[in-house]
């Protein structure tokens, strides 16, 4: 991938999880290409940080020379916003560690000892509500839903647990923060909602629950394209999963969308 930005003067913008660090500048040292983000010296703390280039835009006319803030009060107290953020989220590691190997009685344990809310976020602003649904561990989901988690919380690309969880297929926590209030219809910085992710993945039990509680909004979900113009019967590959998306199709009749796909089931 070609990195137009290393060399050059950079400012930041468009974080979600770290948006104190949004309107600062740094110096694009050098591009990830595995990850897809560039090393990002910030200017405020001296400390590098990859960022995703969708986050960077030049600073015109500079390429290594830092900026100067002309309110030097008003550096410090960035400087110290920013070493705050840099220290969470490594202070986060162990957290984010546990709720991926499923072990929620460490991830408790890790949020109690620094003192964080079960809400905070790690490096990608991911939660530890995010670890637990992504990688399939009911037990960390139901430990943060006991600590208050907010289901619709956001990561740094803007997705949800339930997109988490939709993506790696997991049907029972999918349902469980559908239960608890999660957006089925929440859409990321892709443009993808849970069930293109659930299509994309081949998971149609999946499929079949965001069907069935979407009820009326089915149709418009199903017609939702992404940011790549694609819908979530674009995705599927399946050709049972791609049926079953199109049960909806026809809404000619008076029932509610949700109420004719649970029929179709029921006659099945």
């Amino acid at each position: 991938m070609a990195a137009p930005l290393v060399g050059q003067r950079v400012k930041i913008d468009g974080l979600v999880a770290k948006p104190e660090l949004n309107g600062t500048e740094g110096l694009a040292l050098s591009f990830d290409d595995g990850k897809g983000r560039y090393n990002v010296q910030m200017d405020a703390t001296g400390s590098s940080m990859a960022l995703k280039p969708t986050a960077l835009s030049a600073v015109e006319g500079q390429t290594t020379e830092p900026s100067v803030p002309a309110d030097s009060v008003v550096a410090e107290a960035l400087m110290g916003e920013v070493n705050a953020a840099v220290e969470r989220s490594i202070a986060m590691d162990p957290v984010l560690q546990a709720a991926e190997a499923g072990d929620a009685a460490a991830m408790g344990a890790a949020l109690d000892a620094a003192e964080f809310g079960v809400d905070t976020a790690g490096e990608d602003g991911d939660t530890a509500m995010h670890m637990g649904c992504l990688y399939g561990h009911l037990n960390v989901l139901e430990e943060c839903l006991r600590r208050g988690a907010c289901v619709n919380a956001r990561d740094e690309e803007n997705s949800t647990p339930l997109h988490d969880a939709c993506a790696g297929g997991h049907d029972a926590i999918a349902r469980r923060l559908l239960d608890s209030g999660a957006d089925p219809s929440a859409v990321d910085d892709d443009g993808d909602s849970p069930l293109h992710l659930a299509s994309n993945g081949g998971h149609s039990h999946v499929v079949r629950l965001l069907m069935e509680r979407l009820g009326e909004s089915v149709q418009s979900n199903l017609g939702m394209a992404n940011k790549n113009g694609e819908t979530p019967t674009d995705l599927a590959e399946d050709p049972a999963l791609v049926s079953m998306l199109r049960i909806c199709d026809d809404d000619d009749d008076d029932d509610g969308v949700g109420s004719r796909f649970k029929k179709s089931r029921a006659a099945d």
